[in-house]
């Protein structure tokens, strides 16, 4: 699966998501508050996103998801028999 990371974190109002690159999907999305929290520890920083390599990114998404999971925060995940039909998995 690849993914892409929607951000921008220098502004009043911060928003970071991981989107499915084949469906669309929004598969992490941080609340501005929980950012805005992650920021501020050092626990994500703009820098960490801009990357040049697959295996970089992929370290990065993994990073995000893992975040998104200990901070409470929305994570869809797919199942390895989901087609990307717009349907989640397993709901």
């Amino acid at each position: 699966m690849t993914y892409f990371i929607n951000a921008w974190l220098e502004r009043p109002q911060p928003y970071l998501q991981v989107i499915h690159r084949d469906s669309g999907r929004v598969c992490v999305d941080f609340p501005a508050p929980v950012l805005e929290e992650l920021c501020r520890n050092g626990d994500i920083c703009p820098g960490d996103l801009r990357t040049s390599t697959a295996s970089a990114t992929k370290e990065v998404v993994r990073h995000l998801f893992h975040m998104a999971t200990l901070n409470g925060c929305r994570v869809a995940r797919f199942s390895a028999a989901h087609k990307y039909s717009g349907q989640s998995a397993g709901a």
